[in-house]
């Protein structure tokens, strides 16, 4: 997979929805960004995955999207575990608060005995793993740590 920067030049562009990956900190070869020169305007589902093993530290920054005004906002967040998106009048911001540990599958911030139910229920069905605990990365919990 492959990161960059798609430069828009238009009066104004409409995002119904996009998909972001970051797999490093340097916008074009580190993360996409979108970049507009005209008004952006906001909507559907914003999706953001960590790639090629990138892990973040927490209080990093990623402006995933800038243009010279934005309105509206994404109505659905895909966000990886502790990141939050921040819409700037200029674009949108993730920030990194909190990173997942590995083989925490309860998202409390502890490898332990609590986080074997969540892993069994990951296994035989990651859909309701997904329902029961909102915003954990079912893929902490693999051997490698890597998307599946």
């Amino acid at each position: 997979m492959s990161n960059g920067v798609l430069r828009v030049s238009s009066s104004s562009i409409h995002a119904d929805g996009a998909t972001f990956d970051i797999a490093g900190t340097t916008p074009g070869s580190g993360h996409d960004r979108l970049a507009v020169t005209g008004a952006a305007t906001l909507g559907g589902t914003l999706r953001v995955r960590y790639t090629s093993g990138f892990t973040p530290t927490v209080g990093q920054t990623f402006d995933v999207l800038t243009a010279t005004t934005r309105s509206g906002q994404f109505s659905t967040l895909d966000l990886p575990f502790g990141a939050q998106v921040s819409y700037l009048s200029n674009g949108v911001r993730i920030t990194v608060n909190a990173v997942a540990v590995m083989g925490d599958m309860n998202c409390d911030g502890q490898v332990n005995v609590l986080d074997i139910n969540p892993f069994v229920l990951a296994l035989a069905n990651p859909t309701e793993y997904a329902n029961q605990f909102p915003g954990c990365n079912i893929n902490t919990g693999t051997l490698t740590g890597m998307e599946a």
